[in-house]
């Protein structure tokens, strides 16, 4: 039984989509471990493009946005791919990064303009 999971792992693509306002970036790992990168807009035409590089095995994951909730749908019902909207600010690694980022603004803004920490 292991080995059938491990087997079915191996055929299944893994699938990111970053959503942005009028265009979205997909990245596919391929069953090859290979990685494939592409873009489109999130027209309803730009989604359906979107929809037909899909497979049904393949696991999908949304980044959080106004319409990653109805593209989740779509995709379930017109690909039959398992689908997750995520959090990028919940991701630790991800999260972690936004911290660093916030802080170093404050570094630079703070030594750069001679404020002082309240």
């Amino acid at each position: 039984m292991l080995r059938n999971k491990k087997m079915e792992e191996m055929k299944r693509r893994y699938i990111g989509i970053d959503l942005g306002k009028r265009a979205y970036t997909m990245a596919i790992i391929g069953k090859n471990s290979k990685m494939s990168i592409h873009q489109g807009k999130i027209s309803d035409y730009g989604r359906q493009a979107l929809y037909r590089l899909l497979e049904k095995s393949d696991k999908v994951a949304l980044e959080m946005g106004n319409l990653a909730f109805i593209m989740a749908q779509e995709i379930m019902e017109c690909v039959g791919s398992k689908v997750r909207v995520l959090n990028a600010a919940k991701l630790p690694f991800i999260g972690e990064a936004a911290n660093e980022n916030r802080q170093r603004r404050r570094d630079e803004t703070g030594a750069s303009s001679g404020g002082t920490e309240r």
